[in-house]
């Protein structure tokens, strides 16, 4: 009965941490009240009525919480609430302040960032490291407008620059720690914040139907209003019996270019930036709950350490055998600890058993390094890794002071935040190319 409790309580709380970080700022306009949020007169009093096992909406009860305000926003007087009451769709007097503000703090950094590249440029005769940076983008984004924009405008370039720079600024953030931001804002009294503008459909949509307006303005402006009408009455069919046909073809085509544009940034980044939040919910949200299956992880780095020894070695027939049984020893617990989560078997006092043979395990791993005289050179680099899988046991023993599960946590993040490096420039890089594609469809009269 206390491990169902327990897992009740865990899954309550992974879905409100959930909940937390895919929440906006949202402020309703007209009443300045800030939504999913109420205020206290003490913080410190709310959460301890949370820590006597009382439910939200109890303690806000007895604290008398009222409605929180914009001007409340940063006095520590402002704690998340999330209402039962359901919310329409889409409510035109709601804006999210967090991803506003946000882009246009961004916008104003790309400003200063590009200013400072002006001033240097006319100061200094030899570029250094950062005017060839900034010389580098322009000249990127100015090669990609040549190639795609045949038309002569002064606008293209500058609109390519604006936007792959601000896109890539606001992906860019994504690789921000999850709870970095959160919490500090937290901490002050602001309940939540959304880092990622770009993972906001109302940006992203936004920013499509800009580049959707300027599609029907450069349409007007170089093929004029015949033009206009012949290119979505006469196409693909050239006759205008079927014009009402060729019109809701094309009208449907031109839709969906500011639709595709906006939903393909948001929903990679906001994919992304769910990837993040699962991958620190599975490893550190609940140390306690998931030790064994960081420990699995953990063994799995082992058995790639024992590895790498092995095969590091030279003729040394009794190093290389002791990696090697080291090595299927770490695959075989890694795989029994792996079957004991899968099938909620484990126990506190199995992780603290774990979290023994780990510990000899390292320092079995620390020993072999010893052993590598052979090879001085890789020598201190396994020597010094053995050392930090040591620390990391021993904290771990301490139950709670570093859990294996934030190491584990923190390499998966690694690896995913270096392959989203990718996705941030690339989807900087696909707005760009496709506003000038789209532009440059407008703005070419047929022959």
């Amino acid at each position: 009965m206390a491990n169902e409790e327990a897992k009740v309580t865990q899954e309550n709380g992974i879905t409100e941490y959930i909940n937390h970080h895919l929440q906006f700022l949202q402020v309703d306009y007209t009443t300045g009240i800030v939504q999913n949020s109420k205020k206290v007169t003490s913080v410190s009093d709310y959460n301890n009525c949370l820590s006597q096992k009382k439910s939200p909406e109890q303690c806000l009860k007895e604290l008398h919480a009222t409605d929180c305000h914009f001007s409340d926003l940063g006095t520590s007087t402002c704690v998340p609430y999330e209402s039962e009451q359901p919310q329409g769709l889409i409510n035109p007097n709601i804006i999210n302040v967090d991803s506003s503000l946000i882009s246009i703090l961004l916008g104003f950094i790309i400003l200063g960032f590009f200013g400072v590249g002006v001033k240097k440029s006319k100061e200094s005769k030899v570029p250094g490291k950062f005017l060839t940076a900034i010389e580098m983008i322009i000249e990127f984004v100015n090669q990609s407008v040549k190639d795609i924009f045949q038309v002569q405008n002064k606008l293209i370039a500058p609109l390519s620059l604006t936007v792959f720079m601000w896109v890539f600024s606001m992906n860019l953030l994504d690789l921000l720690p999850v709870d970095l931001l959160p919490n500090i804002c937290k901490s002050i009294g602001i309940p939540y914040i959304r880092v990622v503008p770009s993972a906001d459909v109302n940006i992203t949509m936004a920013m499509s139907v800009t580049i959707f307006l300027l599609i029907l303005a450069y349409t007007f402006k170089y093929k004029g209003i015949k033009g206009f009408v012949s290119d979505y009455a006469l196409h693909p069919f050239n006759t205008w019996f079927l014009a009402p046909v060729n019109i809701f073809l094309e009208g449907v085509s031109l839709l969906a270019k500011p639709v595709s544009l906006g939903l393909r940034l948001f929903g990679n980044m906001y994919a992304g930036e769910t990837i993040f939040i699962l991958i620190t919910i599975f490893f550190a949200f609940d140390p306690s709950s998931s030790s064994i299956l960081s420990v699995a992880v953990f063994n799995l780095i082992l058995a790639c350490l024992f590895l790498i020894m092995r095969f590091t070695a030279k003729d040394n027939s009794a190093v290389k055998s002791i990696n090697l049984v080291a090595f299927f020893i770490a695959i075989l617990l890694s795989a029994y600890q792996f079957y004991a989560y899968w099938y909620n078997i484990g126990s506190e006092e199995n992780v603290i058993v774990f979290y023994l043979v780990d510990l000899i395990f390292a320092a079995a791993c620390l020993a072999l390094a010893f052993l590598h005289k052979e090879n001085k050179a890789k020598l201190w680099g396994l020597i010094s890794t053995a050392v930090i899988i040591l620390l990391v046991c021993l904290g771990s023993l301490l139950y709670g002071v570093l859990p294996i599960g934030i190491v584990s946590g923190t390499i998966l993040n690694l690896v995913w935040a270096l392959f989203h490096i990718l996705i941030i420039f690339l989807q900087a890089f696909i707005f760009m190319i496709l506003t000038i594609v789209y532009l440059a469809s407008a703005s070419t009269a047929e022959e």
